[in-house]
C-alpha cells in the first residue's frame, strides 16, 4: 500500500509548477495590456501602428521556444532552469518597460 504523505507532496512540484506558470502569463497578459493601452492612450499611437510595435513580441515567444527545445534536448539543461532564466529576462524586461514609461511621465510634466 503506498504511503498518502509521500503521494501528495509528489504532486507538490507540479502544482508549484502551474501557479508559477500561471502567474508569469498573468504577467504577460497584464504587460500586453497595459503596454497596448500606453502607447494608445499617452504616446498616441494609432490602432495599427500599435499592433505593429507589439508584434515582435509572439514572434520571439516562438524563437524563446525553439531554442529552450536545442537548449534542452541538445545541451541537457533542466527545464526548470530554463523557464527561470526565461522568467528573469521577462522580469528584467518589465521593470525597463515601467522605468520608460516613468521617465515619460517625469518630461511630460
Amino acid at each position: 500500500m503506498p504511503n498518502t504523505k509521500h503521494d501528495q507532496t509528489a504532486k507538490f512540484p507540479d502544482m508549484a509548477g502551474g501557479l508559477v506558470l500561471m502567474l508569469a502569463l498573468a504577467a504577460l497578459a497584464v504587460n500586453l495590456l497595459s503596454a497596448n493601452l500606453w502607447m494608445q492612450g499617452h504616446g498616441h499611437y494609432s490602432a495599427i501602428r500599435t499592433g505593429l510595435a507589439v508584434a515582435p513580441g509572439p514572434v520571439m515567444f516562438a524563437v524563446a521556444a525553439a531554442v529552450a527545445e536545442v537548449l534542452h534536448q541538445k545541451f541537457k539543461i533542466k527545464v526548470s532552469h530554463i523557464a527561470a532564466a526565461g522568467l528573469m529576462v521577462s522580469a528584467v524586461g518589465s521593470f525597463l518597460l515601467i522605468a520608460l514609461v516613468l521617465s515619460h511621465l517625469r518630461l511630460a510634466s
